[in-house]
C-alpha cells in the first residue's frame, strides 16, 4: 500500500514537562485543565500537576471527519501537526523535557508495523540527523498495539519519540488510547526528571572541579614561593582568605551532589513504579523494552555520580592543607619579623649606651676674650669625642645585630 493512504486515525501529541515555580499562568490553569484547540485546528490541550513539575499535554489530528477513523488517510500530515502543536505549546518551556507520541491503527494486516513506524518517524522529521538504526531503542506490545520508543542524543539536538501503532483487525478504541497515553504521563516525566538531575550534577561537578584545580594551582606556587629568601605575603594572605570561602562552597557543592544523587535513587524507583502501573493497565502486555532506560540511567548516570562524589572528596583535604600550610608560612614571617625587632632594640640600645660615654662640654660661663683659644680647643676635643662615641656607637650596634641568635622556626 501507498504511504499516502497507509494509516488509520494519524493522531500526533506532545508532552511538555516543568517544573512546578508557583507560575500564575500555570497555576490558573490548575490540575485536570482541558481545552479543546481553536479551529482549524481539531485536538485538545490539557495539564496535569504532578507534585513539583507541570506536565501539558497537546493531542491533534488533521481533521474532525468521521471517516478519519475508520479509512486510511497519509503520513505526509505529520509535518504539519507537530508545526502546530510547536505554535500551541508556548504556554510551556518543556525545561524538563519533551516526549512526542504518534498513535493510529495500521490499514491493513500485510502492513509492516516497523517499516510503517520508521516512515513516520521520517516525516516527523524531529531533526535534520535522524536515524532509524541507531534512534530506535526499544520495542513491545501493549493493547492490541505495537509500540516503539525512539531517542535521538546528539550534542546540539536529542528528542524522544513513541508509537503506538495498532493491529488493523483490532477495534479502535479511543478511550485506551486516552488511558495509555495517561499512563504515559508520568513515566516521561520521571524519564525527562532523571536526565535532567542528571544533567544538574554535571554542571555541579564542573564547579567542584574548577576550585579543585585552582586549589591544586595555588599549593604548586605556594611550595615555590617558600624556597625564595624574600616572599610577597601579601597574596597569599589574599588566597588564604579566598580559600576559606571556597572550601566552604567545596563543601555545599559535595552536599548538591548527594541530593542529586538520592533524586535519582527516587527518580529510578517512580520511573519503576510507573512502568508496573502500565502493566496493570495491560496484564498481557510486553513491556520489557522500558527496562533499558532504568539500566542506561543507572549505569551512565547514578553510577557516575556516584564515581563523581568519591572521586572528588579528597579535594576537602586538599583545600585544608592549603589553609594550613598558607597560615604555617604566615605565622613563620611573623615570628621572624619579630626577632628582626627584638634585634633592632637591642643593638640600637647597645650602641645608645656606647654614645652617651661623652667628655663634659665645656663650661660656658668661664668663656672670655682672653681665654677665647682655650674655649676653642676645649669645643673642638668635645666634637671629635662625640664622633668617635657615634661611630663606635654604630660599631657596637652593628656587632649585637650580628652577635644576637635568630629564633629557630
Amino acid at each position: 500500500m501507498s504511504e499516502q493512504k497507509s494509516l488509520i486515525y494519524p493522531t500526533l501529541n506532545l508532552f511538555l514537562y516543568d517544573r512546578r515555580d508557583g507560575s500564575k499562568a500555570r497555576e490558573k490553569l490548575g490540575d485536570r485543565f482541558k481545552e479543546r484547540l481553536q479551529p482549524p485546528l481539531y485536538g485538545h490541550l490539557s495539564q496535569t500537576i504532578l507534585a513539583d513539575a507541570y506536565a501539558l499535554h497537546l493531542n491533534c489530528c488533521d481533521s474532525n471527519d468521521p471517516r478519519w477513523q475508520t479509512e486510511p488517510k497519509s503520513i505526509n500530515c505529520l509535518g504539519g501537526l507537530k508545526n502546530n502543536l510547536l505554535e500551541q505549546s508556548q504556554v510551556a518551556k518543556g525545561e524538563l523535557g519533551k516526549t512526542w507520541a504518534i498513535t493510529g491503527k495500521l490499514a491493513n494486516e500485510k502492513q509492516d508495523a516497523e517499516q510503517l513506524a520508521q516512515k513516520c518517524y521520517q516525516k516527523l522529521a524531529l531533526s535534520s540527523r535522524c536515524n532509524w538504526q541507531t534512534d530506535a531503542i526499544g520495542k513491545g506490545r501493549i493493547f492490541e498495539a505495537t509500540i516503539f520508543e525512539v531517542w535521538h542524543r546528539g550534542d546540539r539536538e536529542s528528542h524522544h519519540l513513541f508509537i503506538v501503532l495498532f493491529d488493523a483487525e483490532c477495534k479502535l478504541n479511543l478511550s485506551r488510547i486516552d488511558r495509555l497515553l495517561q499512563g504515559l504521563l508520568p513515566l516521561f516525566l520521571h524519564r525527562h526528571r532523571i536526565l535532567a538531575t542528571y544533567q544538574m550534577s554535571c554542571e555541579i561537578k564542573a564547579k567542584i572541579l574548577q576550585i579543585y584545580e585552582g586549589t591544586r594551582g595555588k599549593m604548586n606556587r605556594l611550595c615555590d614561593r617558600v624556597t625564595l629568601q624574600n616572599i610577597d605575603f601579601n597574596p597569599i594572605e589574599g588566597q588564604l582568605v579566598q580559600t576559606l570561602e571556597q572550601l566552604d562552597l567545596y563543601l555545599q557543592y559535595l552536599t548538591a551532589l548527594e541530593e542529586k544523587k538520592d533524586a535519582m535513587i527516587q527518580g529510578l524507583k517512580s520511573y519503576q513504579d510507573c512502568r508496573a502501573n502500565l502493566k496493570t493497565l495491560a496484564p498481557d502486555s510486553d513491556l520489557c523494552f522500558l527496562r533499558r532506560f532504568k539500566y542506561f540511567a543507572i549505569e551512565h548516570c547514578l553510577q557516575a555520580i556516584q564515581r563523581d562524589i568519591r572521586y572528588l572528596q579528597p579535594g576537602i583535604k586538599l583545600l585544608e592543607n592549603f589553609i594550613k600550610t598558607a597560615e604555617g608560612v604566615i605565622k613563620i614571617e611573623q615570628t621572624k619579623n619579630q626577632d628582626r625587632l627584638q634585634k633592632l632594640v637591642v643593638a640600637t640600645g647597645c650602641g645608645v649606651a656606647t654614645t652617651t660615654a661623652l667628655p663634659p662640654l665645656p663650661d660656658r660661663a668661664g668663656l672670655s676674650a682672653e681665654n677665647s683659644t682655650t674655649a676653642i680647643a676645649g669645643w673642638s676635643n668635645f666634637l671629635a669625642s662625640f664622633m668617635m662615641s657615634l661611630l663606635l656607637g654604630l660599631g657596637v650596634a652593628v656587632i649585637a645585630w650580628h652577635l644576637f641568635p635568630e629564633r629557630k622556626v
